[in-house]
């Protein structure tokens, strides 16, 4: 066997006995591991990274920083480790170093997600909130799965507010793929595809929301209404985005898995309103003499509260009479000019 070959073998053999101690959490031994095949190879640019991945598990910073940059002398298009080394100044608040290092993992590897969303958050720290948005909603359209229906929709109704129609198309499109009988979702799809003249395309949608809204068994998750655009508004964790490690070491979060403080981040100055007076015109609440008990009851109520501009209040009523009657044309007339009208107030 050769001497080039002996070499080889033998530093494989070492990688993966440190990648395996590495995984175990005995990073002693995986650290002596490293230093063994960087004896053998001096110049092998795995054996770099993963001394610098177990220094950084050790919270050795400066060291760990120092054999990722080694990492790259020997291999300058290694996206994982310009991402490690974006998240490592990051940790240290070095934004233009990460950010450098960062964008040169995505001009290598294009669809690194987790890269989008760790510059998502350098952006938000570094007051970019536009660009933080654009990060956001690029690791949401890369790895759609990560994101509850909830976030798909705050980061649509956020890309609405920059007339960026598309874009709010599709996350409204992928909060449904999430969760197809989300009503906020269909809502705000339907008040999309009409601003941008595609009304044929928002039949289908708005159709299937009606087919929700009237089978009572679909409960709402609190007292107030959470089947209308407003209502998506609400959440106190609007613009929610969690932003995971870069790549397979620990790096500004734990790889693969939640926040371990389980921290969310609001995209700076974008975080729709959370109180629905803030959507609609303050109104006096529209109260029956007696508890309303008959489709034709509600539907007075929500004629009620449509003249009276409060659109939240004319829809929730609307919807009580779909549920006891849900062939009352004239209740679907009143309550899709509400959804209407509140998709109007929302792109102002």
């Amino acid at each position: 066997m050769r001497a080039e070959e002996i070499i080889r073998k033998s530093v494989a053999i070492l990688q993966e006995r440190a990648e395996n101690y590495l995984a175990q959490g005995q990073l002693e031994e995986a650290e002596k591991a490293c230093e063994q095949s960087l004896k053998i190879q001096p110049d092998s640019a795995k054996s770099c990274k993963l001394l610098a991945d177990v220094l950084q598990r050790q919270q050795q910073w400066e060291r760990s920083r120092h054999w990722y940059l080694e990492a790259l002398k020997y291999q300058p298009d290694w996206p994982e480790v310009h991402a490690n080394l974006g998240s490592w100044y990051g940790q240290h608040q070095q934004w233009p170093q990460a950010i450098g290092h960062y964008q040169q993992a995505l001009t290598l590897r294009p669809d690194f997600a987790g890269v989008y969303r760790n510059l998502a958050k350098i952006w938000q720290q570094t007051q970019q909130p536009q660009k933080a948005l654009e990060s956001a909603y690029r690791a949401a359209v890369l790895e759609p799965e990560t994101l509850n229906a909830q976030v798909h929709c705050d980061l649509g109704y956020q890309l609405q507010r920059q007339n960026q129609w598309d874009k709010a198309e599709a996350c409204y499109k992928n909060a449904l793929a999430i969760d197809d009988r989300w009503v906020p979702a269909y809502e705000a799809l339907i008040a999309v595809l009409k601003h941008q003249g595609k009304a044929n395309e928002a039949a289908p949608y708005y159709r299937r929301a009606i087919a929700l809204m009237a089978k009572p068994a679909v409960r709402q998750p609190d007292p107030l209404p959470q089947d209308t655009l407003a209502a998506t508004l609400q959440s106190p964790h609007s613009s929610a985005i969690h932003f995971q490690a870069a790549s397979d070491t620990l790096v500004i979060e734990p790889p693969q898995h939640q926040p371990s403080n389980g921290a969310v981040v609001t995209v700076g100055g974008l975080a729709p309103a959370n109180r629905l007076s803030q959507l609609t015109p303050s109104t006096p609440s529209i109260a029956p003499a007696t508890k309303p008990s008959s489709p034709q009851t509600h539907l007075e109520q929500a004629q009620a509260y449509s003249a009276l501009k409060n659109w939240q209040g004319a829809i929730h009523a609307c919807q009580k009479a779909i549920q006891l009657q849900p062939d009352l044309a004239m209740a679907y007339k009143v309550q899709g000019n509400a959804l209407q009208m509140l998709g109007e107030m929302a792109r102002r």
